[in-house]
């Protein structure tokens, strides 16, 4: 990792939230701010930033287009983290905008603070927490089975005997060791594993809402453990 402190642009149109996230940021990073699209588009042509916190709800262009512009435009390795507003469709519009991260409104100090540490190359994956859960995922009407045994906030990796390919998007219900409610969500296949015996392949939750985002932080956060980063 380079000694050089990373570069951090945080967008958000209401003062507060710009100043506070700012502020949480600031010992990490070099922090800019900016309150629209268009001062956005201004700073970055000047200098990039490794890392752009963006509002989804900006007055004058969505938060995803900015992303996908910015993505587009990058002359560095770049990561944009989207903020919303905990709707399961703004969680959607921003992993399909290219974000590698989505949080939700109102943000914890911990939370933004370890999101951008990663992506700016300080931690390495997301926490997360080995579990052994069954799961059930639906692929254009077909239904399989699978072990869920590798969980993050953002996805999960599911051993199963049929392995849907790269960039399929689908279906995925299990529940948390000791919790009866199932989780549902929208996922995408990134990747798949094969094995002797069997193989399996990595989830990327699509979309999830603010309850769901919530209650599997919590799980991770008091069940994080040394696991392979295979989601």
């Amino acid at each position: 990792m380079s000694s050089e402190r990373p570069r951090i642009l945080v967008v958000d149109d209401v003062p507060l939230f710009r100043e506070v996230e700012s502020l949480y940021l600031a010992r990490i990073g070099d922090v800019r701010s900016a309150s629209s699209a268009a001062e956005v588009r201004a700073l970055f042509a000047s200098e990039p930033a490794e890392v752009v916190v963006v509002d989804l709800h900006l007055p004058d262009e969505p938060g995803d287009a900015l992303c996908r512009a910015l993505l587009a435009a990058a002359r560095c390795e770049t990561r944009v983290v989207v903020v919303t507003r905990g709707e399961a469709n703004e969680h959607a519009r921003a992993v399909v905008a290219g974000a590698a991260e989505v949080l939700a409104k109102p943000l914890g100090r911990s939370e933004l603070v370890n999101a951008v540490s990663r992506l700016a190359g300080e931690l390495r994956g997301q926490p997360r927490a080995a579990v052994r859960e069954p799961a059930h995922f639906w692929v254009k009407g077909r239904i399989s089975t699978g072990t869920v045994q590798n969980i993050s906030r953002g996805g999960a990796y599911v051993a199963a005997g049929w392995l849907p390919r790269e960039g399929t998007d689908l279906k995925v219900e299990f529940a948390l060791p000791g919790d009866g409610t199932p989780i549902v969500a929208p996922a995408r296949v990134m990747w798949r594993r094969y094995e002797a015996e069997s193989g399996g392949f990595g989830l990327r939750f699509v979309a999830l809402d603010a309850h769901t985002q919530d209650h599997l932080t919590r799980f991770v956060e008091a069940n994080e453990t040394a696991v392979p980063a295979t989601a």
